[in-house]
């Protein structure tokens, strides 16, 4: 009996359908295998540069948590993990110790010598120096050079010397100022060095007209 009201279902478009999402679906699986395993190949790789590479052996730190808790630093092919439990003590002393302004920078090879503070600290790296044996001859400012060679001013000139006395001579016990001189343009200052009581020489000072400390010159010096 015919039923010509009877609409017929697309049997053949759903089965086509279905096909093509079965295709669709294996290929998108196909994708994802293709994709994980280049990550997988990828990170094999990496790790296996890291373990051959020498560079990265032994410095490569990790962090590990000791049974009670504490961080404790450890290198990969550590064998002992006492060796690596924080000490709390000497971080809070290092610490303190960076934090201080008047720390001494570390690339100082050496401490500075009584000369090197005489030249570049009171006298500012202005002045030549002239030497007899091992002793300090003469201080002059060298004429000529500018402004970046002016006179510095040096308020107390004995208290210079007794400061720097064993640049001058050996084994002096005392500086003493003496009867000095001046003229329109420059004024001298002698001062004795005094060794058993006795003068083993003289340090003759020149100022400028300004008062500014201009040369030095040590008389009779002994060795």
């Amino acid at each position: 009996m015919d039923r010509p009201n009877l609409i017929q279902f697309p049997v053949e478009k759903t089965r086509k359908s279905r096909e093509d999402v079965s295709v669709q679906l294996s290929i998108n699986s196909l994708t994802d295998r293709r994709r994980i395993g280049f990550v997988l190949s990828l990170m094999s790789v990496v790790m296996m540069a890291v373990y051959l590479n020498p560079q990265t052996q032994g410095n490569f730190d990790v962090v590990r948590y000791s049974a009670d808790g504490g961080r404790m630093i450890a290198s990969v092919n550590a064998t002992d993990e006492a060796l690596f439990i924080r000490n709390e003590d000497l971080e809070r002393h290092l610490a303190s110790e960076l934090a201080k302004p008047s720390r001494i920078p570390a690339s100082v090879g050496r401490q500075p010598t009584s000369e090197d503070l005489l030249r570049d600290e009171d006298l500012k790296s202005r002045y030549r120096f002239e030497y007899r044996d091992r002793f300090i001859s003469k201080i002059f400012l060298p004429e000529g050079q500018g402004l970046d060679y002016k006179p510095v001013e040096i308020q107390d000139r004995q208290r210079l010397l007794e400061k720097y006395k064993e640049l001058f001579y050996s084994d002096v016990e005392a500086v003493e100022p003496q009867v000095g001189s001046a003229d329109s343009n420059l004024r001298e200052e002698t001062y004795a060095f005094i060794k058993n009581k006795q003068v083993v020489g003289r340090a003759r000072i020149t100022l400028d007209r300004y008062g500014s400390f201009y040369s030095l010159e040590i008389e009779n010096q002994a060795n």
